[in-house]
């Protein structure tokens, strides 16, 4: 019964814990995080991208 009691009141948690990110404004903060995140991967990717062309080019120039 002791099981029982804890899993229903763990089902509840979860239950209100989830049922606040559906308002609409929790969406709309949660979709402007996710959309700053993704605009730090892209130029962060960039940065990482231009670092290793320019390192490739120096090994090449290197050898020459």
């Amino acid at each position: 019964i002791r099981l029982l009691l804890c899993c229903s009141t763990f089902l509840l948690f979860l239950f209100f814990f989830f049922e606040g990110f559906y308002h609409k404004g929790m969406l709309n903060f949660t979709k402007c995080f996710s959309a700053s995140i993704e605009m730090i991967i892209w130029v962060l990717s960039f940065v990482l991208l231009s670092r290793c062309i320019t390192l490739i080019n120096l090994l090449i120039a290197c050898e020459v």
